[in-house]
């Protein structure tokens, strides 16, 4: 009886596999320089775009353009994009990697800002307590007699560490409202209704790799783009010209 239960369990999940729909992308086209791949079923239209980018970290950027096609609505949720990163050695390898949620990046964008708080702090306290001095004065005699005398004006200081405080501040401001403001372009938890769409991006951690497949995960299908970024034999020919003069 036990092995007849296993047997139905097994039988269950493998119809389930089965009957989720697996499209890869078939179209593609520029817009001004920029690669877009295409998905476009009788239920659902994407269009991916990949860069990559040094935005308070390096990233790959995924930017997405999904429209519902149907009668149903479908809940976008973006843990369901994954990211795989192909390596072709001498063996094929492939690691799996999750997306970077809003939540992440934001956190990650006010560390850098707590980062330059804190050495913004200890400069100024530094120049506060400097005894250099903040100019000098040349004077000179009836007999040609020159001499530079330094002047340490504390008020000049003063002056100087609000300033940097000032800049800091503002420095500040702008990092926050970046991450606020990449709230509204950033893909995040949505409810696609009938004949509608959304568009946006994530992050996915940059890695120098062959290949790059993102794997978008909708209404119980699933989509996947790939990118040959790296070409072994490109790989190979320049290891065999740096052997040769070594």
């Amino acid at each position: 009886m036990k092995k007849i239960y296993l047997f139905l369990i097994l039988l269950v999940g493998i119809s389930y596999v089965y009957s989720q729909n697996r499209y890869k992308a078939i179209d593609e086209f520029y817009k001004r320089g920029e690669l877009f791949k295409v998905i476009d079923s009788d239920s659902v239209q994407i269009i991916v775009s990949l860069k990559e980018v040094h935005q308070y970290g390096h990233y790959y950027k995924i930017s997405l353009s999904i429209a519902n096609k149907t009668d149903d609505r479908v809940e976008f949720i973006p843990e369901n994009i994954f990211g795989e990163y192909i390596f072709h050695k001498k063996k094929d390898k492939r690691v799996e990697a999750s997306i970077i949620s809003y939540e992440t990046y934001a956190r990650k964008v006010k560390g850098h800002i707590s980062v330059a708080e804190v050495f913004s702090a200890i400069g100024s306290s530094l120049q506060a307590l400097s005894t250099a001095p903040t100019g000098t004065a040349s004077y000179s005699d009836n007999a040609g007699n020159r001499v530079a005398v330094n002047v340490y004006d504390n008020v000049t200081k003063r002056a100087e560490t609000e300033a940097s405080i000032e800049r800091m501040a503002s420095y500040q401001r702008l990092k926050n409202e970046f991450a606020e403001s990449e709230k509204d372009f950033y893909l995040l938890r949505e409810t696609l209704f009938p004949q509608s769409a959304i568009w946006g991006y994530t992050l996915l951690k940059f890695k120098l790799c062959h290949e790059l497949k993102v794997t978008v995960k909708l209404g119980g299908n699933t989509y996947s783009f790939n990118w040959k970024l790296l070409d072994p034999e490109k790989d190979r020919l320049n290891k065999l010209t740096d052997d040769m003069y070594k």
